[in-house]
């Protein structure tokens, strides 16, 4: 039996207020012709599918042209999918009823009946052939109400983050459990979107939300036994805790310049028939589909190497962070602006990170002076450095608004 494994696709998502949807076509068509060529018996995505809890109508239809043609052209035996913190449950679940028809199972939330977060995938002969626990992120309510619990118990903070790292450990292992029993002589898999401690995570920005009641990871040890764990969640490709069968995926695209050299990859499981039979595992390496370069330096170094990109005359997003040298910062933002206009290069992120320098790391543009800048465009600039998609760009800048306001309001009170 063969599985592929990938996750955190963030289909929508932008990188400082570029669209992405090339890189995303590109992707799914790459993992498309892998499908063809693998004839997996079953493909899981381990959560964070789309980008927001609000997708494009272009995002949501890369996602179901992607289905469609993957069962069009019967590319796989099953087609497993949970959701993640980005995912909005009622999106992705919203069609899963008609889309089991095609053998493809949506689970986006937590089910109160855990037998439905088990499929069962056949092998060619029409026998079970490898069984998949399935369980979708995990909120702070899903995991107290499966510690069942009282509010008494868990007043105390303390308690509260045991209640939490009970939850979880009992959640998995209950998934794991009833899966055994759905086919008990085949290999296990279990998916899950969450932080193992033991992971590395690859920057704050990219990885947000990571946080669930104040607890932003899990031991490894609270996961149950299985011949494979396939986790999302987290954008380095990776094995964790030293053990070959327990992985993330990693996103398939960087989705900040701290995984520009990152290499992205899917996991390729192959167990033989049995329990506790041999996996071999294997990756297959994504090709890049957009060029991110970081540089960093003096003003001069980082002129020189803006020069440097925009003769090779290739497309590249670059970040620029000015840490040494001296001068006016106006000046040489000006300078690489001019450098890489008319070219294949497009400077998405400038940062000023000299010390007693905080004017030329808010924006990078011209009047670079806070004096001259109203707080909302001060507000925006800052936002923009981060990878947020529009909408959450907006969702904070309704309540700097709000901020605004109501300090506007104390002043006239005061006045």
């Amino acid at each position: 039996m063969k599985l592929i494994h990938t996750s955190d696709w963030h289909l929508g998502g932008r990188l400082h207020e570029q669209d992405r949807t090339h890189e995303h076509e590109q992707y799914l068509e790459w993992l498309i012709n892998l499908l063809r060529e693998e004839r997996p018996d079953a493909l899981v995505v381990c959560g964070d599918v789309f980008d927001t809890y609000t997708p494009s109508n272009s995002a949501t239809q890369l996602y179901y042209s992607f289905l469609g043609e993957t069962f069009g052209n019967k590319l796989c035996g099953a087609v497993v999918i949970i959701g993640g913190n980005h995912d909005s449950p009622t999106l992705l679940n919203s069609p899963s009823t008609a889309l089991k028809y095609l053998n493809t199972h949506i689970i986006g939330q937590a089910r109160e009946n855990l037998e439905d977060e088990t499929v069962v995938v056949k092998g060619n002969d029409g026998f079970p052939g490898l069984v998949i626990a399935a369980v979708p992120y995990m909120r702070d309510a899903d995991l107290r109400n499966f510690a069942s619990t009282s509010d008494t118990e868990t007043a105390n903070p303390a308690n509260r983050e045991a209640v939490l790292r009970y939850g979880f450990k009992a959640r998995y292992a209950a998934a794991a459990d009833i899966a055994r029993k759905a086919a008990p002589d085949v290999p296990i898999v279990l998916l899950g979107h969450c932080t193992i401690s033991s992971a590395r995570v690859s920057d704050e920005k990219s990885e947000r939300s990571r946080t669930i009641g104040g607890i932003d990871s899990f031991s490894g040890n609270s996961l149950p036994a299985a011949d494979y764990i396939a986790l999302g969640h987290l954008h380095i490709p990776q094995a964790v805790g030293g053990s070959e069968t327990i992985r993330y995926s990693g996103s398939p695209i960087p989705m900040s310049f701290a995984e520009a050299n990152d290499e992205k990859s899917v996991v390729i499981a192959e167990f033989d028939r049995g329990r506790n039979a041999p996996v071999n595992i294997r990756t297959s390496t994504i090709p890049s589909f957009q060029k991110l370069v970081s540089i960093s330096g003096t003003p001069e170094e980082a002129t020189s190497g803006i020069k440097e990109l925009v003769a090779g005359n290739s497309d590249v997003w670059a970040s620029v962070e000015v840490n040494e040298g001296e001068g006016d910062i106006r000046g040489f933002w000006n300078e690489i602006d001019e450098a890489a206009r008319d070219s294949r290069v497009k400077i998405l992120v400038k940062h000023d990170t000299r010390p007693r320098n905080f004017t030329g790391g808010i924006a990078g543009t011209e009047a670079d002076d806070l004096k001259t800048l109203k707080p909302e465009d001060v507000a925006r600039r800052r936002l923009a450095e981060e990878n947020l998609s529009e909408a959450e760009i907006e969702e904070y800048m309704g309540m700097v608004r709000l901020a605004i306001k109501t300090m506007d309001e104390k002043d006239e009170e005061t006045e």
